[in-house]
């Protein structure tokens, strides 16, 4: 099991935030739901999870797993706000630099 991908930039947090205003639905196989956050959230418990909610019910939406996952990492609070990160994340990004999104090339 591992975590591959996490929404650090604030771009990233809005993205997540706009896919999350609405109902997301798992889909076949969890399809839908994956796609819509391949690029900002990448875990493979989640990932189990999501397909595994999707084969008893394609309908049933994915927002409360993935805020739960955003709250097991100290991302987001029990409100769905988020979290300021550490300071140590402010002056990565200042830089320019990913900080803990492995598998994600750093774009310019």
């Amino acid at each position: 099991m591992g975590t591959w991908t996490r929404p650090v930039t604030q771009e990233d947090r809005d993205r997540l935030d706009k896919i999350l205003s609405r109902s997301l639905a798992c889909g076949k196989d969890g399809e839908n739901a994956l796609n819509a956050i391949a690029n900002l959230i990448g875990d493979d418990k989640l990932s189990d999870d999501i397909i595994q909610r999707a084969a008893k019910n394609p309908r049933y939406t994915a927002n409360y797993l993935i805020l739960e996952k955003l709250r097991e990492w100290n991302m987001m609070d029990s409100k769905g706000k988020w979290i300021k990160q550490p300071v140590l994340q402010e002056h990565f990004e200042q830089l320019g630099l990913d900080l803990g999104v492995m598998g994600k090339p750093h774009e310019n």
